[in-house]
Parts: C-alpha cells; structure tokens; sequence
C-alpha cells in the first residue's frame, strides 16, 4: 500500500533535480542522488561513519580543501548525526539495546562526563576548556556508545573490521606513493622529512599504520605458514611506513603493544607471537640503518632533538624532554592547593599557566591531563573505567580462547591506548574509546552472546 506515493515521490524528486540541473548545473543531476544513495547507506550502516568518524585527522582537511562546503558544514559533525540518525533507525525498529554486563562501565563513563562538564565553570581557559567538554560529550561518547548497540554478533565486529583493513589499504597505498615519490627527490635534500597523506598531522597518520602493524602481527601469528610470505612483507611496509612519518610514539606503541598483547591476553601460540615482536625489533633497526638519514633523523637524534624555527632564530628541541617538562610541570601546578588536588585546574588548564593563553594545548599523556584537569576524582574514575574494562576482558579471555577478529581489535584497542600517553588529548584520542568498546562487544558477542557476564 505504500508503494504507490513512494513511487510518485521518487519521480517529484528526480523531475525536481532535473529542472534544478538545467537551471544551475547539470552535474547536481547526477550527483545529488549519488549523495542522497550514500547517505542512506552510510545511516543503514552506521559502523562504516563510525569509522570515517575516527579518521577525522587524516580525512578532514582534505575535504575541506577540495570540497568547499566542509567548510561551512563540519565533516565531524555530520558524521555523527549519521551515526545517530542511525542508531534512532535502530532503536525504532527495535534492535537498539545496550548489553546489561556493559551498564557499570556507562556509569563511569557517565560520572566522568559529570565531572568533567562541573570543571568548565571554574576552568581558568574557559574557550579552550568548554570546546573540549562539549566535543568530548559529543563526539566521545557518540564513538564510545555505538559499538555496544550495532555489535550483536561476531559477524557484525568481523564485518567493521573488514571496512576498517580496506580503509588501512588506501592509507598504506597512498602513504608507500608518497614514500618512494619522497625517496626519488630525496638525493640533493638533507633537511628532515616527515611524510603524511592529505597534509595530516604525521602523528595521526603514525597512530593508524602503528594499529595496522599490530593487526598484522596478530594475522601472521594465527594464520598457516604457507600465508606468511605474504604477510611478512605487508608488515614490513608498515613499519617502514610509521618510520617515515617520523612519529616516534606511534612506533613505540605498536612495538610494546604486541609485547603486552603477548603477554597478557594471546593464548594461542603466545612464544611465536613473542618471536614476531622481537623479529619485528630486527628489521625496525635494520631499516633505520639503511633507510636516507632525511627519514630516519628523528629516531637517531631523538637524545639531542630537532632544529626547530622559533622567533627568536633556529633552536635544537627534543620533544622527548619538552613531554617530560609537560609532565612534570603539569604535577607541580596540581599540588599548588588542596582544591586543584582534588578537582583539579579545571578542563583545557593546562594552557593558562604554560603558555599563558586560553589556547587547545595539552601536556600528551592521558593520565597526566586528567590528572591535572580534573585532580584526583577524574583521574579514579578514569582509572576505574579502564580498569573495569581490562577486567571483564581478562575474565573472558582466561576461560576462552578468542577469535583472530577480537584478537586484531584488542591490539588496536592497546596499540591506541599506549599512543594516548605520548601524543593529544582526550578528544584527539577518541579512537582509543571506540577501539575499547570494539573489543569488549566483540569478545563478548563471541564468548557469550546475549548473557549477563559478572
């Protein structure tokens, strides 16, 4: 019965787009219901924006410098309204449903966005401090809450994984083009290069290929040997990848990540995955002994730093030792009074006593930000929330022998853990908390599905 106004509703529109075309642009004919058929798809598949959504820093200032209207309409923002438009489809055909086991964490979380929304009205960087509170709420929570409601079955986390490993390919591919065009023009260069795709930061490029890497890791240690002479050179590629970015934290974090993952949570083949960590260690040094100087110089000088250009003429500043002065000022300034060691400076603080200005900056640790921001009651019920989390994975794990599929999402979940302690905040590391709620309800959807867990 509703086929025939849906009917005459879809032809309105298409006469519509076609009067619209002659009248502006013959193109919009075409590329209106391309966009119109894309937005549809992406709200029935709210795992595909989820992802887009996590790319943010690499895709972001791309669009908006070949497509002009990203700069009116926020790319992050649109994407989280699809994902909520997609979610509200869920929740109406009556297949959203939060898991019962998941409901002690979403009060921790909650409680966190509780105190860190009170920390905006005593914050002394009150721009700064409210953008943070409100993109973390928003944007945070969007990318934390979504996997626990599309997430029912193993099938579904394999399905976002397979969308996730086909956006690595395009990133990887276009970061070897950028590798080897760098490489042919690097003979008469001797400055330091660090390579990025669409004018990222190289960080955030890092971050992705360093959860690749692990990924593949996990890949070569489950699969049979006669794979291996196809993966090993992948993860090669990678590493030589995080290594041109010049990011040291990212590679840091791949290589103690498939060490932990080893340790703690792989109990198949746990010695051969060790084995990999420590061949993965041999070609890191050998690849930083034979790749030009110009790619490699941040890894060899990292004890005497980098020439920077400041105002005051060329300086050698090691970011390794400016962290450690983050660090450590950041402590000092939270044991100024009893007030900031318990609620601390208040939200984006940290900005107003170093460098004096209600400006986005950040000490790139997690824990030490938290610390500071938000004293002593952030920082527990951060530390319960990750705790909470780490103990229902272990709880499951020590009984079961999980997949190859929450294997790969646990290491990303750890991969992007350790890379939240060297680089961004809160908000830049939002990917940790979607990576984290991945891994739980794929772990638990494959273990236990539609049962409460203790």
């Amino acid at each position: 019965m509703y086929r025939f106004p849906a009917l005459v509703f879809f032809i309105l529109i298409q006469i519509g787009l076609m009067g619209l075309g002659l009248i502006t642009n013959p193109i919009l004919m075409i590329g209106i219901p391309i966009i119109g058929l894309i937005t549809i798809w992406l709200i029935y598949n709210p795992g595909v924006s989820l992802l887009l959504l996590a790319l943010t820093g690499i895709i972001k200032g791309f669009l908006i410098n070949i497509i002009p209207v990203f700069e009116v309409v926020d790319y992050t923002l649109l994407f989280t309204i699809l994902i909520w438009v997609g979610l509200f489809r869920l929740y109406f055909i009556q297949k959203w449903k939060i898991p019962d086991w998941s409901k002690s964490l979403f009060g921790l979380y909650l409680l966190f966005c509780i105190v860190l929304l009170f920390s905006g009205f005593y914050t002394p960087s009150p721009i700064y401090g409210w953008q943070k509170i409100m993109r973390f709420i928003v944007f945070n929570t969007t990318m934390f809450i979504t996997p626990f409601i599309i997430i029912k079955h193993i099938g579904d986390s394999k399905r976002i994984l397979l969308w996730f490993r086909n956006l690595l390919i395009v990133i990887v591919v276009t970061m070897m083009g950028y590798i080897l065009y760098f490489l042919t023009i690097s003979s008469g260069i001797s400055l330091l290069l660090r390579v990025s795709i669409l004018g990222a930061n190289p960080i955030t490029v890092g971050s992705f290929l360093a959860i690749g890497a692990g990924m593949v890791v996990i890949l070569i240690n489950r699969s049979a040997f006669k794979y291996w002479t196809l993966y090993i050179p992948i993860l090669g590629i990678l590493i030589i990848a995080i290594i041109a970015t010049g990011s040291r934290g990212p590679l840091f974090s791949f290589l103690s990540g498939v060490l932990l993952f080893g340790i703690f949570f792989e109990k198949t083949n746990q010695k051969q995955l060790l084995l990999f960590f420590l061949y993965s260690v041999i070609f890191l040094v050998i690849a930083l002994l034979i790749l030009p100087e110009n790619l490699t110089g941040r890894y060899l000088n990292y004890t005497t730093g980098d020439l920077v250009i400041q105002r005051e003429g060329v300086k050698r500043l090691s970011t390794i030792a400016m962290r450690l002065q983050y660090w450590e000022l950041s402590i000092s300034e939270w044991l100024r009074s009893i007030k900031t060691v318990l609620i601390g400076v208040g939200s984006g603080g940290f900005s107003s006593f170093y460098i004096l200005r209600d400006y986005k900056f950040y000490p790139h640790n997690m824990f030490v930000e938290v610390l500071l921001e938000l004293g002593v009651i952030g920082l527990s019920l951060l530390v319960l929330f990750w705790y909470k989390i780490a103990k229902i994975l272990f709880s499951i794990i020590k009984i079961e022998s999980i997949s190859i599929i929450s294997a790969m999402w646990i290491i990303a979940a750890v991969v992007s853990f350790l890379g939240a302690q060297f680089s961004g905040d809160i908000n830049g590391n939002r990917v940790v908390w979607m990576f984290a709620a991945i891994a739980l309800t794929s772990v638990y959807s494959e273990v236990n599905n539609n049962e409460q867990h203790p």
